[in-house]
């Protein structure tokens, strides 16, 4: 694959960490992984909404404190860019070039 996004999908999913390995597995070398998701919690508002992001862990999948730009990491430079006052991040990692 020459690309692979995750939109709106990450946080909510129950073991992303593999999903990411997979998806990094079949990217070609060259190949951009971009995470799209929200990131309330990193928002000023972060503590006020903790007692909502807990209620969401009990009720729903998902980790509403998901850092997907820590997970990148492991395959090399991120870039995150934050948009809507922190509500949203946009996470990408290139795979390097054969």
């Amino acid at each position: 694959m020459d690309r692979v996004l995750f939109g709106l999908s990450y946080s909510v999913m129950p073991d992303p960490q593999t999903v990411l390995a997979r998806a990094w597995e079949r990217l070609r070398p060259g190949g951009r992984l971009v995470v799209l998701d929200g990131g309330l919690t990193e928002t000023r508002l972060g503590r006020l909404l903790a007692p909502l992001v807990t209620l969401l862990h009990v009720f729903g999948p998902g980790d509403g404190y998901c850092r997907p730009w820590q997970d990148l990491a492991a395959y090399g430079p991120v870039s995150v860019e934050w948009m809507h006052r922190r509500l949203y991040h946009v996470c990408a990692v290139q795979k390097p070039a054969a």
